[in-house]
């Protein structure tokens, strides 16, 4: 049996989700985790990632580029770092959703990037399939859609 949906979702679903897939952009000094990110979401058939970078100000530069749905994005990185970018792509681009997926424990920079708009925190220590599963829920926050979230912020 194949689910009848409605032919408009209500005003207060996120646009992203009348899409069929998400765009993504990520921004993470550390190649193998953007590498393993981007198939890891590719796979899904969820997301489409429409770019990555290495540093925050290309990742900026990509999100002002591309305008994506949502922004992975790390905190600590050489350059400009990831509350800079946070800031700058709160600026420019408010719809796209900023979460913070990161190695960094300070609390006190988890919450200055909570406080400057990010949606949420993922731990870099989580599982790839754990990655997900967080993500989706801090995008789709629907009562009912509850799962255990280890290492979410």
């Amino acid at each position: 049996m194949i689910p009848v949906l409605p032919h408009s979702l209500p005003d207060d679903v996120p646009a992203f989700w009348n899409r069929s897939t998400t765009s993504a952009v990520l921004i993470d000094d550390a190649p193998d985790i953007r590498w393993l990110v981007r198939r890891a979401l590719e796979r899904t058939g969820d997301f489409v990632v429409l770019g990555e970078a290495g540093d925050g100000q290309s990742g900026v530069e990509l999100v002002m580029d591309h305008a994506p749905d949502v922004v992975l994005l790390d905190l600590d990185m050489p350059g400009m770092g990831g509350l800079e970018a946070l800031g700058l792509i709160r600026a420019h681009q408010p719809a796209a959703q900023v979460v913070m997926l990161t190695g960094v424990t300070s609390s006190a920079q988890l919450d200055a990037a909570l406080d400057a708009g990010a949606l949420g925190v993922i731990r870099k220590g989580s599982s790839l399939s754990g990655i997900l599963a967080q993500l989706r829920q801090l995008l789709d926050p629907r009562p009912g859609l509850e799962i255990a979230l280890e290492g979410v912020v």
